[in-house]
């Protein structure tokens, strides 16, 4: 049987001492997305993932989302110390992300009117 999820600060700090990336998100989500609450919801795990609250839940029932989940109560949610890892994780990808390709075609009328030349 897998033991149940950490949920506080305190647990994981003392299991991972030197891992302070991850306390550092911890304490950014719940300052600022789950206001107090050690549990995000779908539509927070959202906020947190940067995506649309429907591509999360589509993800959840597929089983490919990448921050675990569980049933409490009726309520689907994820605790803030796996949104946390989850955030920790992505912040090497991020610089190892190739450059987006320059569009091809001709310029946009947007792309025209911010170089100063006529629409």
């Amino acid at each position: 049987m897998a033991s149940p999820p950490l949920r506080n600060k305190q647990e994981y700090k003392m299991q991972n001492p030197h891992d302070a990336n991850v306390l550092q998100y911890f304490d950014y989500i719940v300052k600022n997305i789950t206001l107090g609450s050690l549990l995000a919801s779908v539509k927070q795990l959202a906020q947190v993932r940067n995506r649309p609250q429907g591509v999360v839940r589509n993800e959840i029932a597929r089983g490919t989302c990448p921050v675990p989940t569980f049933l409490d109560g009726g309520r689907r949610v994820a605790t803030v110390l796996a949104c946390a890892r989850w955030l920790a994780e992505q912040d090497g990808c991020v610089a190892a992300m190739p450059p987006t390709p320059k569009r091809r075609g001709p310029r946009s009328k947007a792309e025209r009117i911010a170089a100063g030349g006529a629409a």
